[in-house]
């Protein structure tokens, strides 16, 4: 028998309407929401356990940091759902979140799950702001269904685009092929290759319990080529580098995963040439970026990783919105009518800019938005202390 863990999480907020929403200050006075209004229900699922976990769990402190960075009065509660990382399990905890009437949903975090709730999600008539951008690339999104991250055809291309300006133009790749997100990560640097006119040279489809590259790395060395793009799982990053390096080989790597920036800076000193596409890192220097990882340190006292931004800023989606509607409106009004609100506000954002944890982002799709933009950027990881560095595309993209 499957168990479903539900943790109820009572959370005050302050909400104000913003014209152009902005992070705000970290101190804040909490007020309570009326006696005439509601607790507003916001349900996160998450892959609190499973392969997944160590990701997705930097989501849930980011999303309460959003509530709290918000002034004005209401009340929130978070309910959160166990996914366990495994598509049944999310089916099975987003129709549970839907039977605690929940005004909204965040989550889920890893693609796999996603392609599963994705059916759900118009017949429960509640909006749902995925914090993967995978299942958005398999999938026509529902109407009720948007993104907080940042899809990782908007960055990615930005680490060949530096290569290439270096003359390093033969490339070797090796994908995941069961994960969603790693599905479009792949697509998005086969279309670089091809507008920077590079050479793909081979390529391998890992497994996911790949847990040796001995082979490929023997097939790297014949070939030499300039740059190896790792399109795999980030446990998988750190095993394919420490073989690659233990060979001799100093070829360029390019990774792709979105808990790589945390996974690697604990592999110690085999960590080396190394680039990693983006849509956040602590070293980002948008002002919102900027704001978020200096609120996050000091209420937890640790940086945040790319899953606690995507947390965050699903969070700061539907906020505004809400304050789009009207906090007291939504609070005031039944559970079916409180949805109808939100995914209102939400399909508002369309055309607007938002200053999110990710940067700047803007809101495209064919309903509103199922896709968030920001620039996004390129960290290069240079030695075993972890330095990361910013790196800068010779033109624009």
């Amino acid at each position: 028998m499957r168990k479903n863990w539900r943790i109820s999480i009572l959370v005050v907020a302050a909400l104000t309407v913003l014209a152009t929403p902005v992070l705000v200050g970290a101190t804040q006075s909490t007020v309570g929401a009326s006696k005439s209004q509601r607790t507003i229900r916001i349900g996160v699922l998450e892959s609190e356990t499973g392969t997944s976990a160590s990701a997705c769990l930097n989501e849930i402190p980011a999303i309460k940091l959003a509530i709290a960075r918000f002034k004005g009065a209401a009340s929130f509660k978070l309910i959160v759902q166990d996914d366990q990382s495994t598509p049944a399990d999310g089916a099975l905890g987003y129709r549970t979140l839907i039977g605690e009437n929940v005004d909204a949903v965040i989550g889920p975090c890893f693609s796999v799950v996603g392609l599963a709730v994705y059916p759900l999600i118009d017949p429960a008539k509640t909006p749902t702001v995925f914090t993967t951008d995978g299942g958005d690339a398999q999938l026509v999104a529902p109407t009720y269904a948007f993104g907080s991250a940042v899809p990782s055809g908007y960055y990615t291309y930005k680490a060949l685009q530096v290569l290439h300006s270096k003359g390093l133009n033969n490339v070797y790749m090796i994908d995941e092929p069961s994960v969603p997100t790693l599905v479009s990560i792949q697509d998005s640097f086969q279309s670089a290759i091809a507008e920077y006119h590079m050479n793909l040279v081979g390529t391998y489809a890992a497994g996911a319990t790949d847990t040796t590259f001995t082979t490929e790395v023997e097939k790297i060395a014949q070939l030499n080529p300039g740059v190896v793009i790792a399109d795999v799982r980030a446990s998988q990053l750190g095993t394919f580098i420490t073989e690659l390096r233990s060979d001799g080989l100093t070829t360029q790597v390019v990774g792709t995963n979105d808990d790589y920036i945390t996974s690697v800076l604990t592999l110690g000193g085999v960590i080396d040439q190394l680039l990693l596409p983006t849509n956040f890192a602590t070293v980002f220097t948008y002002p919102s970026s900027k704001a978020f990882t200096k609120a996050y340190a000091l209420k937890y006292n640790t940086e945040p990783t790319v899953n606690s931004a995507t947390g965050y800023d699903a969070m700061l989606r539907v906020l505004t919105a809400i304050n789009t509607e009207g906090a007291a409106k939504v609070a005031e009004s039944s559970t079916a009518k409180a949805r109808g609100l939100i995914e209102k506000g939400l399909l508002a954002q369309k055309g607007t800019q938002l200053a999110g944890a990710q940067g700047p982002l803007r809101f495209e799709g064919p309903h509103g938005d199922a896709r968030t933009v920001s620039p996004g950027g390129v960290i290069e990881i240079t030695n075993a202390a972890g330095f990361q560095r910013l790196l800068k595309p010779p033109t624009s993209g």
